[in-house]
């Protein structure tokens, strides 16, 4: 059985608490000709609606927008003729939009049109023109151009379609949706399955699960299961309280939390070697392990009076089968993450010093380096530490990604941010790289958030895309969001809520599979492989002849314009331009201090509205 992302949202609850949004700000997003000067779109700026549409309703109100505004234009120089295919192609989407089945993208991250989808459901233009006769343009456009904007079409056949339709070539190019990621979840097993952490061997090919269940597809369990990638085995154990986290060492698992076994009192980590159990009562709450180079690197609040490691951080090698102090960390207060981020370990908590030196939240180590700390953003305890590389040595996609915990900053609030990723370079010149943070893009009724925890889907044939795990106090999201060839370029791409609580995640054999505490246990293909070229038509003849930190020049597209204008804008929409400078077929936007990233230059040519990706780098 699958779950498409909209059925999804509608069982995990009610809706979201309502923030009211303007219809021009839902249905901007699915086409950006709604931004043509020629629309007068006051009536839908000042109109509200409700703010967790699904995509099928995005796109429908997108539609019905579309028609009330043609129901209101008088286009002149009309014949009868064209008059009356223009009612009855407005006649015709009042029909299609209500019916409410559209095209979905399952090819491309990020919005685009899709001319008809692989169950052979047309676009809105897609759908005019089949009804109008052209049956065989129609399917040609999907079998060589199936994700073509409007504006781009240069055909014989589409023209005659446009002057028979009565609709201008600004509205077709409005009508056309451009639609979002598609992806679907698969129910692995049902809502009594709650996995609440996850684990892989990579080595071995093998997924293990812990959390609160008896049973996985007809096989007995005890809340311990391991899944060999076509069925899933019990792990006999007899732990009770809590499990938070669990690590594979040279083929053997560790389970770290706070729990008993038997009639043992509490303790914090035990191993299992395939057989039998061994407990490690001398550590009393562990929050985070991770293996490295043969050893276990573990984070809590061990409380113990034991020499060999200290009270908060503790190293435990499988050559020696014992703890050691082979870092030397000393720190004051628990450490709640940790990773392992080329070659370096990272560690981020509560505390404040390692032996005397202040390591605000966050610090690392290495054996060239000892510990070091890392400056950051973060004004609160961390809670949640992923590598980008994979961690290692390898330097490809070398990005930290940091999560915290407290209230979302709003826009332009200085305060800590929840989510921050930093790209290491280089080791020994990380003070220098850039921080770039999320707290602009997560949703405003999102007021306060827990970072639980973060996966890469290595899926993208251009970048990687990470999913955050998050907790606020009403629900529990996913949000999912990318790095780009090789400048740091933050979007989110998807954002799903499930259950109460915040989803495991993991990523094994191509599919993300996710614990929830009411849908059960979900796993996801990532079909979608591509990233959207978000360069629209005018826009990609539009080239880059210069750019520094305090300047980009573009040179305009040889076609002749009267009215040019354009400004500068970061993934956030914030303007980072603040003087135009034109100069014969050139335009200079000056800048303040322009950090590495992506940034969209928006034109406004003869009434036309366009935009332009940049990929800036140094």
């Amino acid at each position: 059985m699958k779950l498409c992302t909209a059925f999804l949202l509608a069982l995990c609850a009610t809706l979201l608490p309502v923030k009211a949004t303007s219809i021009f700000d839902h249905v901007s997003r699915v086409n950006s000709e709604w931004n043509n000067p020629v629309f007068s779109v006051d009536a839908f700026r000042n109109e509200r609606s409700n703010d967790t549409l699904s995509e099928r309703r995005l796109v429908q109100l997108h539609l019905q927008s579309v028609i009330r505004l043609l129901k209101t234009r008088s286009i002149t120089g009309l014949s009868a003729n064209q008059l009356q295919a223009r009612a009855n192609n407005i006649a015709l989407l009042v029909g299609y939009a209500e019916a409410g089945s559209f095209p979905r993208n399952i090819t491309h991250r990020g919005r685009i049109p899709v001319f008809v989808d692989d169950r052979n459901v047309p676009c809105a233009v897609g759908y005019l023109m089949l009804l109008a006769g052209y049956t065989d343009f129609v399917g040609e456009t999907r079998t060589n151009v199936n994700n073509i904007y409007i504006r781009q079409i240069k055909s014989d056949v589409f023209t005659k379609f446009h002057a028979e339709s009565g609709l201008t070539l600004d509205e077709l190019a409005l009508i056309q949706p451009w639609y979002g990621e598609h992806i679907e979840f698969t129910k692995v097993a049902p809502p009594e399955v709650i996995v609440k952490v996850f684990t892989r061997d990579s080595t071995r090919g093998l997924l293990y699960a812990y959390g609160a269940f008896t049973n996985i597809n007809g096989v007995a369990m005890n809340n311990l299961a391991v899944f060999n990638g076509a069925s899933w085995s019990a792990i006999p154990n007899d732990i009770k309280g809590k499990v938070t986290c669990m690590a594979v060492l040279n083929g053997e698992l560790f389970v770290g939390g706070r729990f008993t076994m038997g009639n043992d009192s509490i303790f914090g980590l035990a191993r299992y070697d395939g057989k039998s159990w061994v407990k490690f009562s001398e550590l009393y709450e562990v929050r985070c392990i991770k293996e490295f180079e043969g050893r276990l690197f573990i984070g809590g609040k061990l409380d113990t009076a034991e020499k060999s490691y200290s009270k908060y951080f503790a190293t435990y090698s499988s050559y020696y089968k014992k703890f050691e102090d082979y870092t030397g960390a000393h720190f004051n207060a628990p450490i709640n993450a940790i990773t392992v981020h080329m070659g370096t370990i990272i560690v981020g908590g509560e505390f404040t010093k390692n032996y005397e030196d202040e390591q605000l939240y966050l610090s690392g180590w290495n054996r060239y380096t000892g510990w070091q700390a890392i400056e950051s953003p973060f004004t609160r305890s961390i809670t949640a530490l992923h590598s980008g590389s994979g961690g290692e040595y390898t330097w490809n996609y070398p990005v930290l990604y940091v999560g915290s915990s407290g209230p979302v900053p709003n826009l332009r609030d200085s305060a800590s941010p929840v989510i921050a990723v930093k790209e290491f370079l280089k080791w020994f010149d990380h003070s220098n790289a850039t921080w770039i943070n999320l707290r602009y893009q997560i949703p405003d009724h999102l007021s306060e958030v827990y970072v639980s925890g973060f996966e890469t889907l290595d899926k993208l044939q251009d970048g990687k895309e990470v999913v955050a795990s998050i907790q606020t106090p009403d629900y529990g999201y996913l949000i999912g969001f990318y790095y780009r060839y090789d400048v740091l370029s933050l979007n989110i791409l998807s954002f799903y809520r499930f259950g109460k609580s915040a989803p495991s995640i993991q990523f094994f054999n191509g599919n993300l599979y996710i614990g929830t505490d009411t849908l059960g246990l979900l796993k996801s293909n990532m079909v979608i492989t591509t990233d959207v070229d978000e360069n629209t038509p005018l826009a990609s003849s539009l080239t880059v002849v210069g750019q520094s930190r305090e300047s980009v020049t573009f040179r305009l597209p040889s076609e002749p314009h009267t009215q040019v204008s354009m400004s500068l804008v970061d993934i956030l929409g914030v303007e980072v331009s603040r003087e135009v400078v034109p100069a014969g077929d050139q335009l200079t936007l000056h800048t303040s201090n322009l950090s590495q990233g992506a940034y969209y230059a928006r034109i406004t040519a003869d009434g036309k509205y366009y935009t332009k990706k940049l990929l800036v780098s140094y």
